[in-house]
């Protein structure tokens, strides 16, 4: 007899990972599910481990609920799901739950997303409450929303510490796959994980669907789940970037409303081109060469896993790092509400190699400013500068900032992007930006607009409004 729940965990490559995984899924004291977990062709010791672990009649850990299925190539994190959940939907399964391989579920997760969705027959998919593993008090994602005014999507909660006050159930837009139970009759509406994204954007595209189908998408808060967000790839190629930029156009060239196009286009290319420029000026000229072939690609329908020369490895481009480190022997440093690029600059001159400046925190100075006034007969023996974090050293709240300062030669701004600039320069390089991104709106707008009616079979012609 077909169990309740037939449950997805799509691995690649993270065997000490996906064996914890499913350890937390089998803890559940709901029992009436199947584990299938489907590998992508990893090429670590995955299958082994989960064979001799779950599958071995002589392994103490052994349970006849556990079954793998070994695809022949990765297939992205779409595909890997949607392997299993083909299966699952054969086999005759009721209700269905992806699971990533580094999520870890509580012992009531399952049983309570099985409850809500038989009780609440006008939702199709439920979510668990998802945690951040390295701190497990903090929400990681409770749903998110899709914002067609400024293109993008915003996580509810996301960073805020769980204190008891949220609602028992959020509906959104959008859950992530990381934890999710959805009901068999939604996937014969609309079909299974877009295969064409390999990875991100996938479960927002398939839970946007859910709700277009006329289905709510719940979070429940008695589900909860713990996920690692992992060592970032991007600080070793630009695999992240390609995926992220090329499905994040793609889902909105697909769903934004007709007269929401223009805009849309406006802001894509505003985007493109502010990561462009920032990555050049940085010198990370993989990740502009990545984002550039996502743009491309996107506007062009090509989908799937990259094709050749878009993916690189990452270079750290070090060399204003330790000039700025090595000139200044004392910085004292606005981080005003960058925390993290704090951390960051702090520890830069270990990971360059160069000798550290010492580092003397603002935040509790009045007017920093009186600082450098108080240091003027130092500096004459030893260089220090005031060094103001932001978020982009392009904004105009930067120019607005230098216009009021006394002393701009010895201050200077550094963005969470790596660009690094001296106050007094700030005027000069946001004239040259600002010159350059008319250029490249204005010569990359019509040919835009174009691909992406021809994407959804619409008119293709422009009005003359249209391009200027």
């Amino acid at each position: 007899m077909v169990k309740k729940v037939g449950i997805v965990i799509c691995n690649y490559n993270k065997a000490e990972m996906v064996k914890k995984s499913i350890r937390t899924v089998l803890d559940n004291t709901f029992t009436d599910f199947d584990i299938f977990v489907v590998d992508n062709a990893s090429t670590d010791e995955s299958v082994s481990v989960i064979e001799k672990t779950y599958m071995d009649l002589s392994s103490p850990s052994f349970d006849e609920r556990v079954h793998l299925i070994c695809n022949r190539e990765n297939f992205g994190g779409s595909g890997g799901f949607n392997t299993g959940l083909r299966y699952l939907m054969k086999e005759g399964y009721a209700y269905l739950m992806c699971i990533d391989n580094d999520a870890f579920l509580d012992e009531g997760a399952i049983g309570a997303l099985y409850d809500f969705l038989s009780n609440h027959s006008d939702t199709g998919i439920a979510a668990s409450k998802i945690y951040d593993l390295e701190n497990p008090d903090i929400v990681q994602n409770y749903g998110q929303r899709i914002n067609f005014d400024g293109f993008y999507t915003a996580v509810d909660y996301l960073g805020e510490v769980e204190d008891g006050s949220m609602p028992e159930v959020n509906y959104s837009d959008g859950v992530p796959a990381c934890s999710l139970m959805v009901r068999r009759e939604v996937i014969e509406k609309i079909g299974y994980l877009p295969e064409s994204n390999f990875l991100y954007w996938d479960d927002t595209e398939w839970c946007y669907r859910c709700k277009l189908a006329g289905y709510k998408v719940a979070s429940v808060g008695a589900s909860q789940a713990l996920h690692s967000m992992g060592a970032k790839k991007e600080d070793v190629t630009t695999f992240p970037i390609y995926y992220a930029w090329r499905n994040w156009i793609r889902f909105f060239v697909k769903f934004t409303p007709e007269n929401k196009q223009f805009e849309m286009v406006e802001t894509f290319l505003q985007s493109i081109f502010q990561a462009q420029y920032e990555a050049l000026y940085s010198g990370q000229y993989e990740k502009a060469e990545t984002i550039m072939a996502a743009y491309d690609d996107a506007i062009h329908g090509v989908t799937g896993r990259a094709k050749e020369g878009r993916i690189f490895p990452i270079h750290f481009e070090d060399a204003k790092y330790r000039e700025f480190l090595t000139k200044n022997k004392v910085i004292f440093l606005n981080e005003g509400e960058m925390p993290l690029l704090s951390e960051k600059i702090q520890s830069m001159a270990d990971k360059i190699g160069c000798e550290p400046p010492k580092f003397i925190l603002l935040q509790e100075v009045e007017n920093p400013e009186d600082v450098l006034e108080k240091e003027l007969d130092f500096r004459e023996t030893e260089q220090s500068v005031i060094l103001n974090l932001c978020y982009s050293v392009f904004s105009e709240n930067v120019s607005r900032r230098v216009a009021k300062m006394k002393y701009p030669s010895q201050q200077y701004f550094l963005d969470e992007n790596d660009c690094l600039v001296s106050a007094e320069h700030v005027e000069s390089l946001q004239k040259d930006y600002h010159t350059a991104g008319e250029a490249f709106y204005f010569s990359q707008m019509p040919m835009f607009l174009r691909k992406i009616r021809e994407l959804r079979n619409e008119d293709t012609s422009l009005s003359k409004d249209e391009f200027l």
